[in-house]
């Protein structure tokens, strides 16, 4: 017998990706925060909370050395 800890999923069964619709060609704008973490830490959330409310949506780190690349984008 056995037992399927994932209830009467299949685990192994891939899920479907949604799919968004755009009207029109969206054009989009994008944003860079550099954080040198041998000068000052991560970004917090006091910073990146106004970056929000302004539109902007986080949609990538990258870490290089010490330095953290902080990409958003927005539509225009």
């Amino acid at each position: 017998m056995q037992i399927n800890p994932f209830g009467e999923e299949d685990p192994l069964e891939k899920p479907q990706t949604p799919v968004v619709y755009v009207e029109g060609n969206p054009a989009w704008e994008y944003r860079l925060l550099i954080r040198d973490l041998g000068q000052s830490d991560v970004a917090t959330e006091g910073e990146l909370n106004p970056i929000g409310e302004e539109g902007w949506e986080l949609v990538s780190i990258a870490v290089h050395g010490n330095q953290f690349y902080y990409y958003f984008k927005r539509m225009k």
